[in-house]
Protein backbone atom coordinates (compact mmCIF):
# COMPACT_ATOMS: atom_id res chain seq x y z
CA UNK A 1 0.00 0.00 0.00
CA UNK A 2 1.35 3.40 -1.02
CA UNK A 3 1.44 6.11 1.65
CA UNK A 4 1.34 9.72 0.44
CA UNK A 5 2.13 12.69 2.68
CA UNK A 6 1.58 16.26 1.52
CA UNK A 7 3.79 19.12 2.74
CA UNK A 8 2.54 22.67 2.17
CA UNK A 9 4.19 26.04 2.74
CA UNK A 10 3.82 29.65 1.69
CA UNK A 11 6.73 31.30 3.48
CA UNK A 12 9.41 28.61 3.56
CA UNK A 13 9.58 27.53 -0.09
CA UNK A 14 13.36 27.54 -0.42
CA UNK A 15 13.78 25.58 2.78
CA UNK A 16 11.12 23.02 1.80
CA UNK A 17 12.65 22.55 -1.65
CA UNK A 18 15.98 21.81 0.03
CA UNK A 19 14.30 19.34 2.37
CA UNK A 20 12.48 17.27 -0.27
CA UNK A 21 15.50 17.15 -2.59
CA UNK A 22 16.62 13.97 -0.79
CA UNK A 23 13.40 12.11 -1.66
CA UNK A 24 13.23 10.13 -4.89
CA UNK A 25 9.45 9.76 -5.20
CA UNK A 26 7.89 13.22 -5.01
CA UNK A 27 5.49 15.45 -6.90
CA UNK A 28 5.42 19.25 -6.90
CA UNK A 29 2.59 21.76 -7.32
CA UNK A 30 2.21 25.51 -6.84
CA UNK A 31 -1.31 26.81 -6.25
CA UNK A 32 -2.27 30.38 -5.23
CA UNK A 33 1.20 31.12 -3.89
CA UNK A 34 1.48 27.87 -1.94
CA UNK A 35 4.21 25.31 -2.61
CA UNK A 36 2.92 21.74 -2.36
CA UNK A 37 5.08 18.65 -2.27
CA UNK A 38 3.64 15.12 -2.22
CA UNK A 39 5.98 12.43 -0.91
CA UNK A 40 5.20 8.76 -1.47
CA UNK A 41 6.42 5.47 0.01
CA UNK A 42 5.27 1.85 0.25
CA UNK A 43 6.48 1.60 3.86
CA UNK A 44 3.67 3.23 5.84
CA UNK A 45 4.87 3.34 9.48
CA UNK A 46 8.57 3.38 8.63
CA UNK A 47 7.97 6.24 6.20
CA UNK A 48 6.13 8.32 8.81
CA UNK A 49 8.74 7.60 11.47
CA UNK A 50 11.68 8.56 9.26
CA UNK A 51 9.91 11.60 7.84
CA UNK A 52 9.03 12.85 11.34
CA UNK A 53 12.67 12.48 12.39
CA UNK A 54 13.96 14.36 9.33
CA UNK A 55 11.33 17.08 9.64
CA UNK A 56 12.19 17.56 13.32
CA UNK A 57 15.84 18.06 12.42
CA UNK A 58 14.78 20.44 9.63
CA UNK A 59 12.60 22.50 11.99
CA UNK A 60 15.46 22.78 14.51
CA UNK A 61 18.06 23.79 11.92
CA UNK A 62 16.86 25.55 8.76
CA UNK A 63 13.50 26.77 10.06
CA UNK A 64 15.00 27.78 13.39
CA UNK A 65 17.40 30.16 11.65
CA UNK A 66 14.56 31.74 9.64
CA UNK A 67 12.39 32.04 12.76
CA UNK A 68 15.18 33.82 14.62
CA UNK A 69 15.38 36.40 11.83
CA UNK A 70 11.60 36.81 11.80
CA UNK A 71 11.43 37.26 15.57
CA UNK A 72 14.32 39.74 15.47
CA UNK A 73 12.64 41.86 12.81
CA UNK A 74 9.25 41.78 14.55
CA UNK A 75 10.42 42.69 18.05
CA UNK A 76 13.73 44.47 17.52
CA UNK A 77 13.21 46.47 14.34
CA UNK A 78 15.66 49.11 15.61
CA UNK A 79 18.59 46.74 15.02
CA UNK A 80 20.25 46.51 11.61
CA UNK A 81 20.94 43.36 9.59
CA UNK A 82 24.52 43.11 10.86
CA UNK A 83 23.25 43.19 14.45
CA UNK A 84 20.70 40.45 13.68
CA UNK A 85 23.34 38.23 12.12
CA UNK A 86 25.72 38.56 15.06
CA UNK A 87 22.97 37.84 17.58
CA UNK A 88 21.54 34.90 15.65
CA UNK A 89 24.95 33.31 15.13
CA UNK A 90 25.62 33.75 18.83
CA UNK A 91 22.28 32.11 19.63
CA UNK A 92 23.03 29.13 17.42
CA UNK A 93 26.68 28.79 18.49
CA UNK A 94 26.53 29.55 22.19
CA UNK A 95 23.11 28.24 23.12
CA UNK A 96 22.97 25.17 20.89
CA UNK A 97 26.43 24.01 19.85
CA UNK A 98 27.54 24.30 23.46
CA UNK A 99 24.31 22.82 24.80
CA UNK A 100 23.54 19.55 23.03
CA UNK A 101 20.92 18.69 25.65
CA UNK A 102 18.75 21.64 24.60
CA UNK A 103 19.05 20.76 20.92
CA UNK A 104 18.29 17.09 21.56
CA UNK A 105 15.29 17.97 23.74
CA UNK A 106 13.82 20.27 21.07
CA UNK A 107 14.40 17.85 18.22
CA UNK A 108 13.06 14.83 20.11
CA UNK A 109 9.94 16.67 21.30
CA UNK A 110 9.16 17.93 17.80
CA UNK A 111 9.73 14.45 16.36
CA UNK A 112 7.22 12.94 18.80
CA UNK A 113 4.63 15.59 17.94
CA UNK A 114 5.15 15.16 14.21
CA UNK A 115 4.97 11.39 14.38
CA UNK A 116 1.73 11.52 16.36
CA UNK A 117 0.25 14.05 13.94
CA UNK A 118 1.32 12.31 10.71
CA UNK A 119 -0.06 8.96 11.85
CA UNK A 120 -3.48 10.63 11.94
CA UNK A 121 -3.15 13.09 9.06
CA UNK A 122 -1.10 12.93 5.88
CA UNK A 123 -1.37 16.69 5.22
CA UNK A 124 1.19 18.93 6.94
CA UNK A 125 0.92 22.71 6.76
CA UNK A 126 4.44 23.78 7.74
CA UNK A 127 3.43 27.19 9.11
CA UNK A 128 0.22 25.90 10.69
CA UNK A 129 2.07 23.18 12.57
CA UNK A 130 4.50 25.80 13.84
CA UNK A 131 1.75 28.19 14.88
CA UNK A 132 -0.54 25.72 16.64
CA UNK A 133 1.53 22.69 17.63
CA UNK A 134 4.97 24.23 18.17
CA UNK A 135 4.10 27.37 20.12
CA UNK A 136 6.46 26.21 22.85
CA UNK A 137 9.33 26.04 20.32
CA UNK A 138 8.75 29.62 19.19
CA UNK A 139 8.61 30.72 22.84
CA UNK A 140 11.95 29.03 23.56
CA UNK A 141 13.55 30.83 20.62
CA UNK A 142 11.91 34.12 21.57
CA UNK A 143 13.21 33.92 25.14
CA UNK A 144 16.72 32.99 24.01
CA UNK A 145 16.71 35.83 21.52
CA UNK A 146 15.55 38.37 24.12
CA UNK A 147 18.28 37.23 26.49
CA UNK A 148 21.04 37.50 23.89
CA UNK A 149 19.77 40.79 22.45
CA UNK A 150 19.86 42.30 25.94
CA UNK A 151 23.41 40.99 26.38
CA UNK A 152 24.36 42.33 22.96
CA UNK A 153 22.94 45.80 23.63
CA UNK A 154 24.63 45.97 27.03
CA UNK A 155 27.94 44.91 25.47
CA UNK A 156 27.56 47.46 22.70
CA UNK A 157 26.76 50.20 25.21
CA UNK A 158 29.82 49.18 27.23
CA UNK A 159 32.04 49.21 24.12
CA UNK A 160 30.75 52.68 23.22
CA UNK A 161 31.56 53.78 26.77
CA UNK A 162 35.12 52.42 26.43
CA UNK A 163 35.50 54.27 23.13
CA UNK A 164 34.56 57.53 24.83
CA UNK A 165 37.10 56.86 27.59
CA UNK A 166 39.74 55.99 25.00
CA UNK A 167 39.10 59.29 23.22
CA UNK A 168 39.22 61.16 26.54
CA UNK A 169 42.50 59.55 27.64
CA UNK A 170 44.11 60.14 24.25
CA UNK A 171 43.68 63.91 24.65
CA UNK A 172 44.85 64.05 28.28
CA UNK A 173 48.44 64.90 29.25
CA UNK A 174 50.25 62.04 30.98
CA UNK A 175 50.56 62.67 34.72
CA UNK A 176 53.01 59.81 35.32
CA UNK A 177 55.47 57.88 33.18
CA UNK A 178 54.78 54.30 34.15
CA UNK A 179 52.56 52.38 36.56
CA UNK A 180 52.65 48.74 37.61
CA UNK A 181 49.28 47.07 38.08
CA UNK A 182 49.51 43.87 40.09
CA UNK A 183 46.64 41.42 39.96
CA UNK A 184 46.61 38.27 42.07
CA UNK A 185 43.78 36.18 43.50
CA UNK A 186 41.07 38.75 42.72
CA UNK A 187 43.04 41.58 44.33
CA UNK A 188 44.65 44.62 42.74
CA UNK A 189 47.61 46.76 43.71
CA UNK A 190 48.96 49.82 41.91
CA UNK A 191 52.61 50.94 42.09
CA UNK A 192 54.56 53.79 40.52
CA UNK A 193 57.63 53.35 38.31
CA UNK A 194 59.81 53.13 41.44
CA UNK A 195 57.64 50.19 42.57
CA UNK A 196 56.18 52.24 45.43
CA UNK A 197 52.54 51.51 46.27
CA UNK A 198 49.76 54.04 45.83
CA UNK A 199 47.60 53.90 48.94
CA UNK A 200 43.88 53.33 48.59
CA UNK A 201 43.31 56.70 50.27
CA UNK A 202 45.43 58.43 47.63
CA UNK A 203 43.68 56.63 44.80
CA UNK A 204 40.28 57.61 46.20
CA UNK A 205 41.47 61.21 46.48
CA UNK A 206 42.36 61.51 42.78
CA UNK A 207 39.09 60.11 41.47
CA UNK A 208 35.54 61.35 41.86
CA UNK A 209 34.10 61.24 45.35
CA UNK A 210 31.43 58.89 44.05
CA UNK A 211 34.10 56.23 43.59
CA UNK A 212 34.85 56.08 47.32
CA UNK A 213 33.96 52.62 48.57
CA UNK A 214 33.77 51.26 45.02
CA UNK A 215 34.80 47.76 44.06
CA UNK A 216 38.52 47.28 43.48
CA UNK A 217 38.28 47.00 39.69
CA UNK A 218 36.19 50.20 39.52
CA UNK A 219 38.52 52.16 41.79
CA UNK A 220 41.70 51.03 40.06
CA UNK A 221 40.27 51.67 36.60
CA UNK A 222 39.27 55.21 37.62
CA UNK A 223 42.66 55.76 39.25
CA UNK A 224 44.61 54.62 36.20
CA UNK A 225 42.49 56.90 34.00
CA UNK A 226 43.10 59.81 36.38
CA UNK A 227 46.86 59.16 36.38
CA UNK A 228 46.94 58.77 32.57
CA UNK A 229 50.30 56.98 32.47
CA UNK A 230 52.50 56.67 29.39
CA UNK A 231 52.88 52.95 30.03
CA UNK A 232 51.00 50.34 32.06
CA UNK A 233 52.67 47.09 33.07
CA UNK A 234 50.21 44.44 34.22
CA UNK A 235 51.77 41.80 36.45
CA UNK A 236 49.67 38.68 36.76
CA UNK A 237 49.68 34.92 36.47
CA UNK A 238 50.18 33.64 32.95
CA UNK A 239 46.84 31.81 32.85
CA UNK A 240 45.08 35.08 33.72
CA UNK A 241 46.52 36.67 30.59
CA UNK A 242 45.42 33.72 28.49
CA UNK A 243 41.85 33.50 29.73
CA UNK A 244 41.24 37.03 31.04
CA UNK A 245 38.37 35.54 33.02
CA UNK A 246 40.12 34.90 36.31
CA UNK A 247 37.92 37.08 38.48
CA UNK A 248 34.19 37.40 38.93
CA UNK A 249 33.14 40.73 37.48
CA UNK A 250 30.80 41.99 34.80
CA UNK A 251 33.61 43.84 33.08
CA UNK A 252 36.70 42.26 31.58
CA UNK A 253 39.18 44.49 33.36
CA UNK A 254 42.24 43.59 31.29
CA UNK A 255 40.50 44.07 27.96
CA UNK A 256 39.03 47.35 29.16
CA UNK A 257 42.48 48.67 30.11
CA UNK A 258 43.86 47.53 26.74
CA UNK A 259 41.05 49.31 24.89
CA UNK A 260 41.22 52.58 26.81
CA UNK A 261 45.03 52.75 26.82
CA UNK A 262 45.57 51.40 23.33
CA UNK A 263 49.26 50.74 22.65
CA UNK A 264 50.34 51.54 26.21
CA UNK A 265 49.70 48.19 27.92
CA UNK A 266 52.20 45.38 28.40
CA UNK A 267 51.99 42.17 30.41
CA UNK A 268 54.64 40.69 32.67
CA UNK A 269 54.74 37.29 34.36
CA UNK A 270 58.42 37.00 35.24
CA UNK A 271 60.13 39.87 37.06
CA UNK A 272 60.99 40.78 40.66
CA UNK A 273 57.49 42.12 41.23
CA UNK A 274 55.99 38.92 39.85
CA UNK A 275 58.28 36.81 42.02
CA UNK A 276 57.40 38.81 45.11
CA UNK A 277 53.66 39.34 44.66
CA UNK A 278 52.34 36.83 42.14
CA UNK A 279 54.16 33.65 43.05
CA UNK A 280 54.68 34.23 46.74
Amino acid sequence: MITEITLVTKNYKTQLNNFVSFYATKFKQEINGFLIWKLRSSDSYGFVNKLAKKLAYWYTTEIKRVLLYELSEQKHWHLNKEDYEQIIEKTLNEKYKKNNDLLYWEENRIKEQLEEYLLGSHYLDIEGFLRFRLKWFIEVLDNLLDELINEYLMKKEYEDFLSVLQYFVKDQPCRVGKVHLIYRKEQFELKNELWESFSREYLESIVNEEETGARDEELFMSAVIALTPKEIIIHTEENSITTKKEYDTELDFFEAVETIFSGRVNYCTNCKLCERYIRK
